[in-house]
């Protein structure tokens, strides 16, 4: 907090006025985090659905990754977030959003697309931490192009896959 305080340009006293302990701050911090992730993601129109709406989201999470990444990297890349009972709420219901996306795009029942749903997420994710943390050398824009092909492709054999007879697994 101290830290913050002389960040801010505060009295060391200041953000105990406002928040009782670091985790405190950080969950309101993540909390408006995610109130700016949800407004990017609020800017597409409803329509968007199956395939293309993985790709939209995909869009607007390396966009946020690359304007916010402070904000991202509390969001995504820390344990805070989870404490926070709207933040988990918001992540859940994006979860399912995801699951029912990915169950558009590949005409696979919602129950069975989890795994890939998760599968996503965790490219998705990867890619952007990577980048974020200069890992790889890549630009946001690099690791998007990477991220976009490896989920279109997971997609496609998650499709093809489904629609074989007798592997239902």
């Amino acid at each position: 907090m101290a830290e913050v305080a002389r960040r801010a340009g505060v009295s060391v006293a200041a953000p105990y006025r406002h928040y009782a302990s670091l985790d405190e701050l950080l969950i309101a911090t993540a909390e408006d985090c995610y109130a700016n992730w949800m407004a990017l993601r609020t800017t597409h129109p409803e329509e968007a659905h199956g395939e293309a709406g993985i790709m939209t989201l995909l869009t607007d999470f390396f966009d946020f990754a690359r304007d916010e990444p402070a904000g991202f990297v509390l969001l995504f890349d820390s344990g805070n977030p989870k404490v926070s009972g709207t933040v988990s709420f918001w992540t859940e219901e994006g979860y399912r959003d995801l699951v029912t996306m990915v169950s558009e795009a590949t005409s696979v029942p919602a129950g069975r697309c989890g795994g890939m749903a998760l599968g996503i997420t965790a490219c998705v994710l990867g890619h952007a931490r990577l980048a974020v943390g200069g890992l790889t050398g890549t630009t946001m824009d690099q690791a998007a192009h990477h991220a976009a092909t490896t989920v279109r492709t997971l997609l496609a054999g998650f499709k093809s896959r489904s629609a074989t007879p007798g592997d239902q697994k």
